[in-house]
């Protein structure tokens, strides 16, 4: 069964904060196909815990081993599985402002020099369809992929809830009130046809109330959108399809983040480093790559040390609790590749050609076998070069040379022309 890491966020009522009116821009993004790491490399996980024994770091380890032969390597880093497994194991998700350090080591001990596939990192969302999981609706993400029922929020008692039932404060709400039946009869009272329109009314209070234009939900700025999913959790899962959207989205391209040794990572603009925007920009993280493993020479290993993803703290709020999430990270290596050729000929004893040559060209050090043929009238003398071998840099020529076959010879015989001599 897949395992994903689980948040831990404190119940507590948050106090509302002042946004501006600044409108995010949409998200968008491409999924990745995932694959999975190439056959024959051997991949150790490595977890570091603290003094406190919190896990604070997993170290990545891929042997290229020594009788490996192949040009490209896919490497599908598992760390996030492992973070995941070992939080599960140990019933300690992750909380709000929480980060876990990664490094990864390619230790090559094959023949060959192997670096970094320039634009081969690819950081993204999972594609969870072949899990069996249940999809929430027709809930579609900012990659045009399904939303599943396990990444369905915790209803919260927001603001707007807490006008809606003219009520004190989020404590004062009960369960009943945001169950799906409760609270849709109150948005038909006020005037809307029942929790269908669940996201609309969010869109109109808080337009009205910090007067603005916007015409979704992903217009609003983060502060506003912390609103939407502030307040005391409630065991009722949100299922307007807006709702789970919008939480989904907003925690893939605000909250989850990830980011390598010389970035700057701060919670207001964990955006910049979200698993949305190497989604959308996959240049990103590609020079870093490149610095550390533009060359593994053969016998030799290479390091790339302060990766981290961050969970936010400010924004991570209440309606995310118990909520599971991963990621898909990739990358290749690849190495040059010199060919050579294998030009057979087949010849007589003065040079002349009896059959075309068979001319073969393949990668430098695999090997080669040539054989004679079956030529009529002719008969194998000699052969000129290796049959057998392996492919070098430049043309290898075999010659296979044949000498009339005498057992072939007949007695001339005269035409006959009905004279007797």
């Amino acid at each position: 069964m897949k395992k994903y890491i689980i948040l831990f966020v404190s119940i507590c009522l948050f106090l509302n904060c002042f946004p501006t009116a600044v409108l995010a821009k949409r998200w968008d993004g491409v999924q990745k196909e995932a694959h999975t790491t190439t056959d024959g490399i051997v991949e150790e996980l490595t977890p570091i815990y603290n003094d406190r024994g919190k896990l604070v770091e997993i170290q990545a380890s891929y042997t290229i081993p020594e009788d490996f032969k192949g040009q490209n390597i896919v490497i599908v880093p598992k760390m996030f599985d492992k973070v995941a497994e070992l939080t599960n194991d140990t019933g300690s998700a992750m909380m709000p402002g929480s980060s876990v350090a990664f490094s990864i080591t390619i230790q090559n001990q094959s023949d060959y020099d192997f670096y970094y596939q320039n634009n081969s990192f690819v950081l993204s969302t999972e594609d969870l369809s072949s899990y069996g999981l249940t999809q929430s609706g027709d809930a579609i993400s900012f990659s045009g992929n399904p939303i599943y029922t396990i990444h369905e929020p915790y209803r919260t008692g927001n603001s707007a809830l807490v006008s809606l039932y003219q009520v004190k404060n989020s404590a004062s709400l009960t369960t009943e009130q945001l169950s799906d039946e409760e609270l849709g009869k109150k948005l038909q009272k006020a005037g809307y046809r029942g929790i269908e329109d669940l996201a609309q009314y969010y869109l109109d209070f808080y337009n009205e109330k910090y007067q603005l234009t916007a015409s979704s939900l992903e217009d609003f700025s983060d502060d506003i959108i912390k609103q939407i999913f502030n307040g005391n959790r409630f065991v009722v899962k949100e299922t307007q399809k807006e709702l789970v959207e919008l939480s989904y989205n907003w925690f893939y391209n605000k909250l989850f983040a990830f980011t390598f040794e010389n970035d700057v990572y701060q919670d207001s603009t964990s955006e910049n480093f979200s698993i949305g925007a190497y989604m959308r920009d996959p240049s990103l993280g590609n020079d870093d790559m490149i610095a550390a493993f533009e060359d593994i020479p053969s016998q030799n290993q290479a390091t790339i040390h302060g990766l981290k993803m961050h969970v936010n703290g400010p924004y991570t709020v209440n309606t995310y609790m118990l909520y599971p999430f991963s990621a898909y990270l990739e990358f290749s290596l690849t190495r040059d590749v010199e060919f050579g050729t294998v030009i057979c000929h087949f010849v007589d004893e003065e040079g002349n050609q009896l059959a075309d040559d068979i001319v073969t060209t393949e990668e430098v050090g695999k090997e080669y076998s040539t054989q004679a043929k079956e030529i009529d009238g002719y008969r194998l003398k000699e052969v000129n070069g290796q049959a057998q071998g392996t492919y070098v840099a430049g043309e290898i020529h075999v010659t296979y040379v044949y000498e009339k076959d005498s057992d072939s010879v007949f007695e001339e015989i005269p035409p006959h022309t009905g004279l007797d001599y």
